[in-house]
């Protein structure tokens, strides 16, 4: 897959949607909700910002960058150390023989306290699944329920093709979607979710 039209789907891990932050379907969001109701600039080990967040629980926050080569990285932040150790449970077992779920502090990170792995688009909603699994672990998350679930966000992902802020900003503009002006300051996972609604081809 090269980034265009639905994921195709892996085995899935079931999660309900009371166990995670409110989501919005992009289909619902015409009013100018964001997918996710989150304010976090995810940077990356790279400082890209080019991060959609797809769930964020009490534990931490799980978020999606695709890559030029239509592979995508699937980043965990943990909240603290606590929750790094909690998570570390579930994301050093393999979900695919290789990769694996790169470790907190591992040479290259920058010092930083994230897990990630690079997968393709059939294993993107598998790898998603077991992050958001691994977040909801201890019961305790923020916010209420929504109304749909992290499936809604992974999908408008894989629909608009990028998660790249000036490819996305330059949509934007061709596209006259209101407030572009501001673009630049609009986290990514809310110009993934303009670009989805805002479509001439929706």
């Amino acid at each position: 897959m090269e980034g265009q039209g639905s994921l195709a789907s892996g085995p899935k891990v079931v999660v309900s949607d009371d166990q995670l932050l409110p989501l919005i379907h992009p289909q619902q969001s015409r009013n100018g909700n964001i997918m996710f109701a989150t304010k976090k600039h995810i940077a990356g080990t790279e400082g890209t910002h080019n991060y959609v967040v797809i769930c964020q629980t009490s534990l931490g926050l799980v978020a999606v960058r695709h890559l030029n080569d239509g592979t995508y990285r699937v980043r965990v932040e943990p909240s603290n150390d606590e929750a790094s150790a909690a998570l570390a449970k579930a994301l050093t077992r393999n979900i695919f023989v290789d990769p694996s779920w790169k470790q907190p502090f591992d040479q290259g990170a920058n010092g930083q306290n994230r897990f990630s792995t690079v997968v393709n688009g059939d294993e993107l909603h598998t790898a998603v699944a077991q992050a958001v699994t691994a977040l909801s672990g201890n019961g305790d998350v923020d916010g209420e329920p929504g109304t749909s679930s992290w499936e809604a966000a992974l999908n408008a992902v894989a629909a608009v093709g990028s998660t790249d802020r000036a490819e996305l900003i330059a949509r934007l503009r061709d596209n006259g979607t209101p407030g572009v002006n501001s673009a630049s300051r609009w986290t990514t996972t809310t110009l993934v979710e303009k670009a989805f609604i805002f479509n001439p081809n929706n």
